[in-house]
């Protein structure tokens, strides 16, 4: 199958236009225009992605986080930069993104999570958009009744597999509206307390914001960056739905750079 094909598909269902103006998406590495063999899809590219997409001849890697984010004045092999895309290079490997394009689309990151993350007693999801005519962003869960806010973290840590999250607030406190925000979701604090949200869910939640939100009485769960990868399953969806006839893999690679210790 013709990767402009493949384009065409991801465009159309998260298009250019709905990224941030700070965002680099799209084709960043070699041409759609060539015959794909396979597909592998990952949050982020490090090497040990593209070894693992020459091992299963995928010569499209459709990443989430972009490689290339600002002008490069050199390509220097014997750096980490230009190493990776020396490699892409050299094995023919298209590099595409599809970065907060994804996250604002209306089947996106943030409608992944809050679907996953929802429990018997959310009755509806809402939009967290910061002007009503811009790109959908973020999600908020309404819930039919208070739920206390540790009952619900059980709840998170179980059904996102995490052992340990930070907790910025009352545990002990009581929530009907959680807003979820994939990524880093801290410029989204101010926004959440003019939406009476009790708890944010979100990740790389910085010290000053931490302090921010609790002063404004939001709580706010860091369940990490990665978080993210919760949604990669909607771009295999996708390409399946429209006959994409290659195969399709989510990398088996953990590029979560940090650990529990």
């Amino acid at each position: 199958m013709n990767g402009i094909k493949i384009q065409t598909i991801l465009e159309t269902a998260y298009p250019l236009y709905l990224a941030e103006a700070w965002d680099n998406v799209g084709l960043q590495i070699g041409t759609m225009n060539k015959e794909i063999s396979s597909v592998l899809i990952s949050l982020d590219l490090t090497q040990e992605v593209i070894e693992e997409a020459i091992s299963k001849n995928s010569n499209l890697i459709i990443v989430h986080h972009p490689l290339i984010f600002g002008n490069i004045n050199s390509i220097k092999t014997d750096s980490l930069l230009g190493n990776m895309i020396g490699l892409l290079i050299k094995n023919d490997i298209t590099l595409y993104v599809a970065h907060t394009n994804f996250d604002n689309a209306e089947e996106g990151t943030n409608y992944a999570l809050a679907n996953l993350i929802k429990d018997k007693n959310v009755v509806r999801i809402e939009k967290l958009d910061f002007e009503q005519d811009e790109p959908s962003t973020g999600r908020i869960l309404v819930f039919e009744s208070p739920v206390m806010l540790e009952q619900y973290i059980h709840h998170i840590k179980k059904t996102l597999h995490l052992e340990a999250l930070k907790l910025i607030g009352n545990i002990e406190g009581m929530i009907t509206r959680v807003a979820v925000i994939g990524g880093s979701g801290s410029s989204f604090i101010n926004l959440s307390s003019t939406r009476n949200v009790d708890l944010l869910i979100t990740g790389d939640v910085t010290y000053h914001h931490a302090l921010n939100a609790k002063a404004l009485g939001i709580n706010i769960l860091d369940v990490g960056h990665n978080i993210e990868k919760n949604a990669l399953h909607l771009v295999v969806d996708l390409l399946k739905s429209n006959e994409v006839d290659v195969d399709i893999f989510i990398s088996d690679i953990d590029t979560n750079p940090t650990q529990n210790v």
